[in-house]
């Protein structure tokens, strides 16, 4: 879903999909309309995608004093670290984008 972002003309919106347990794959859209003072406008759109997959963490504690100082694992955590983020070069996402732009414009000059 789009949300309007704090300028009316620029639109961002997220997706997030979760294809397992241990990885999050987050779709960032940014459309941009430009009013070309004629009665229409031209949008540009640009899209990334960002893969995140859960790592282990190892952690130590460290004591000692100046010169001897001694540190020990101490556990490990799981946390989400990005693995991959690119942009979208598929013209097909972005024929299908736009094809969803046309429909609400014609259904929007249809109603006014």
């Amino acid at each position: 879903m789009l949300e309007r972002g704090s300028d009316t003309l620029i639109m961002t919106g997220t997706k997030d999909t979760q294809p397992d347990d241990e990885t999050n794959i987050t779709l960032r859209l940014q459309a941009t309309c430009v009013d070309n003072r004629d009665g229409s406008s031209t949008v540009f759109a640009s899209a990334a995608r960002e893969v995140s997959k859960l790592q282990k963490v190892g952690h130590s504690i460290t004591a000692g004093v100046s010169v001897a100082t001694i540190s020990v694992p101490s556990g490990t955590d799981r946390v989400m670290r990005v693995q991959k983020r690119e942009t979208i070069q598929d013209p097909t996402f972005y024929q299908g984008f736009y094809t969803l732009v046309r429909n609400f414009a014609r259904e929007e000059k249809k109603r006014n």
